[in-house]
């Protein structure tokens, strides 16, 4: 998936090089709304936006 995204935040499209913690990933639909694990709905994002 970081590749995918070239290594940055899917919001803010920070490099991840620029934090000192790790990216996470998280749902874009929540899997308490039906939202899935598929990668379609997993999103990289940075200490900030998440």
């Amino acid at each position: 998936m970081a590749q995918r995204v070239n290594y940055r935040c899917e919001y803010c499209q920070a490099p991840e090089a620029v934090f000192n913690f790790p990216f996470e990933v998280e749902h874009i639909v929540p899997l308490s709304r039906q939202g899935s694990n598929d990668e379609a709905n997993l999103a990289l994002v940075c200490h900030s936006c998440s």
